[in-house]
């Protein structure tokens, strides 16, 4: 199907499919798209070429390929699955736990992450002590570079109206950071939350993100914020955001990582599969969680990893 056709599908269904639409609009010349129909369902495979996706690269050197699947049921995904090559590391990113199942008839996988995002209903008060901002100044910059943040691609998105940030500030002081941005259309992402080392674990955090969303509210658009299924969930909820979509990351080792996201109320796992029973791999995960691989004979691997790091579509994890 053509990239438009995908687009208009997916398109009807923002929240669940804005993993696969942000690959479709961010490397529209790196990706090959595949959807298979029933009497009443579908599902969609974008397949990624991860030389482009600096995430990818660094979370899963050895993936040649992102599998994203988002399907209504299994027997569909095993129709989407001959379109995935053989003899190439892949990281599956899929959109529900019940695609595992087809996947592992077809291929080892290791798991090796889970997200969850949330989204946001009702009125939320912004926190009259922090700055929405286009400018938010060296030291957030700062902040945002500890997770990964490159200065140059969000001064971009927020020169161009596609970003905002918010600022907490004492006595000159930069407390807590975060940063908002557009991930589809309507859809906008909360990301780079950071507080000083000083003042963590004061609510700080949960401060700077409950203003983006108030700002979210105002505008009319619909919120996501991602973190990994351990680690940040009890900072995401008392802000007022239900579960909303569970990732899971499978690995094929060769490399094969699997990202499954679950429609409002869910979270992300993933997996990866070894080719070769002599392979092994360290993985460097964007919080620094990760190690090496046991041999690949075994199909199954669990392994925990954050990838709450978003610049723009290119630097944000699926």
């Amino acid at each position: 199907m053509t990239l438009e056709d995908a687009l208009s599908a997916l398109a009807r269904e923002p929240l669940r499919h804005i993993v696969l639409l942000k690959q479709l609009v961010a490397y529209p010349e790196h990706v090959k798209v595949h959807r298979v129909s029933g009497a009443a369902d579908a599902a969609t495979l974008v397949a990624l070429d991860t030389s482009v996706s600096a995430y990818d690269r660094q979370a899963y050197p050895t993936a040649a390929l992102a599998a994203f699947i988002a399907s209504d049921h299994p027997d569909l995904t095993s129709l989407l699955l001959p379109h995935v090559p053989r003899g190439a590391g892949i990281v599956f990113k899929l959109a529900s736990e019940a695609d595992l199942a087809p996947v592992q008839a077809h291929f080892p996988v290791t798991r090796r992450t889970a997200f969850v995002s949330f989204t946001s209903g009702g009125a939320i008060e912004p926190d009259a002590s922090v700055r929405i901002t286009l400018a938010p100044g060296d030291a957030a910059f700062r902040l945002f570079a500890e997770q990964d943040h490159d200065r140059t691609w969000l001064e971009l998105l927020l020169k161009g109206g596609k970003a905002f940030a918010c600022v907490l500030q004492h006595d000159g002081e930069t407390l807590s950071a975060c940063f908002a941005f557009e991930n589809y259309g309507s859809v906008w992402e909360v990301g780079g939350v950071v507080t000083a080392s000083a003042h963590r674990r004061k609510g700080l955090g949960a401060r700077v993100v409950q203003t983006a969303l108030a700002e979210f509210a105002r505008r009319g658009l619909a919120p996501r914020y991602q973190v990994e299924e351990h680690n940040g969930v009890d900072r995401a909820r008392p802000v007022g955001r239900p579960r909303s979509v569970r990732d899971d990351h499978p690995l094929h080792v060769r490399r094969l990582a699997r990202h499954a996201c679950r429609t409002l109320s869910s979270k992300s796992t993933i997996w990866l599969r070894c080719a070769s029973s002599s392979a092994r791999s360290s993985a460097h995960t964007p919080d620094g969680i990760g190690g090496p691989l046991p041999a690949a004979h075994s199909s199954t691997i669990w392994l925990r990893t954050l990838r709450l790091r978003a610049i723009s579509l290119r630097h944000c994890a699926p």
